[in-house]
């Protein structure tokens, strides 16, 4: 199990610094949107969307991340980097972060992937992740801190797609460049 783990950190790590054609990527989250089932594949599709929140460097792209989400009245989510008065749908939600995640010169998540959980219920799967966020917003205020993400995953059309996200800080203080 430790191997299959450094391996996929490995992956994950290349796919950041862009060593991963995009269309490779691309192929890879569809095919797990799809078929997964384990544990293991929703640990992939995890760190697939833990990528697509982490441009790094690049400039980040909204596009990416929404490809995992519900973006019907199903979907209900809250992040704490966004000013938003508990959770919200998809259309308030998506362009909330794409406002804060664009206020980021480089943002990087670094997932704790001893902290993965997984439940599955028929057509739902709970995941959920503690992960370390660092990065610096166009201001040059540097932001680290760590943070933990629940995701209610939901069939829908043989995809599975989040219907339920949170995110929330884990320190009480964090040092997000706001």
């Amino acid at each position: 199990m430790h191997s299959i783990l450094k391996v996929a950190s490995a992956v994950f790590f290349l796919a950041l610094s862009g060593g991963v054609s995009a269309a490779g990527v691309a192929n890879q989250e569809l095919r797990l949107q799809t078929a997964a089932d384990t544990d293991w594949e929703f640990r992939q599709l995890v760190n697939n969307y833990l990528r697509a929140w982490s441009p790094g460097c690049r400039k980040f792209d909204i596009g990416l991340a929404t490809q995992f989400y519900e973006k019907t009245g199903r979907f209900s989510g809250y992040h704490f980097l966004a000013p938003l008065e508990g959770p919200v749908g998809w259309e308030r939600y998506g362009s909330e972060m794409a406002k804060v995640m664009s206020d980021f010169d480089q943002y990087t998540i670094l997932p704790n992937e001893d902290d993965f959980r997984f439940s599955h219920d028929g057509t739902h799967v709970s995941t959920a992740i503690s992960y370390r966020v660092v990065g610096r917003n166009r201001e040059g205020k540097n932001l680290d801190t760590r943070a933990r993400v629940l995701l209610v995953w939901e069939r829908v059309n043989d995809r599975w797609l989040i219907s339920r996200e949170e995110v929330t800080s884990i320190l009480s203080e964090s040092t997000a460049a706001r």
